[in-house]
């Protein structure tokens, strides 16, 4: 019995540990940022994940991409868990102008299929330059790892396990083993 309490307990620490993997979509046509036309330095955050651009533009009202300038990035980072990965959806194909071939990252691996460029990685931020054009995109989704509770924040039940040992029931309560009577054994 105390081997299937200690497994038991080992299964809920790992279970604990274990994190959790979310998704945060940004679409250009509703997640907009600061209304002007004008290029320049613009940040969107959206639960805990961020993008900034150092010159471009975040979708504003009449516009339904987000355009990262030509020589210049996109960082992608996030204050609730590692970035596991991030799909770009492009106005244009591969290595063609807008497209997510134009795309030099800093980290991880990152490849593209017609208008799709996949970053793949664990990184708190990623910084994708546009290295051969201007890049152009309708949505971006990034998932992440969730940073995961800590043991200590865990309350454990306070309730008694019961179990014979030896012909003699034995009582487990917070790690300590009573008799019957309620002496430490």
């Amino acid at each position: 019995m105390k081997k299937i309490s200690l497994f038991l307990s080992a299964l809920l620490i790992s279970a604990i540990s274990m994190a959790a993997t979310v998704t945060v979509t940004f679409d250009a046509n509703v997640d907009h940022g600061t209304a002007t036309t004008d290029a320049g330095v613009y940040q969107i955050s959206k639960d805990g994940i961020t993008l900034d651009v150092s010159q471009g533009r975040l979708a504003t009202a009449e516009g339904g991409h987000y355009r990262i300038y030509k020589d210049y990035a996109m960082t992608i980072s996030s204050t609730v868990g590692n970035i596991t990965n991030i799909e770009f959806t492009c106005t244009a194909n591969n290595t063609t102008k807008y497209g997510p071939g134009c795309f030099a990252v800093d980290c991880g691996e990152y490849t593209y299929q017609d208008k799709i460029g996949t970053w793949v990685g664990n990184a708190e931020q990623i910084v994708f330059t546009a290295s051969t054009a201007q890049v152009r995109a309708t949505k971006v989704v990034i998932t992440y790892e969730a940073n995961s509770s800590s043991v200590e924040d865990v309350v454990v039940n306070k309730q008694a396990t019961k179990f014979f040992e030896n012909g003699q029931l034995v009582i487990m309560k917070d790690g300590i083993r009573y008799n019957a009577q309620g002496q430490v054994l």
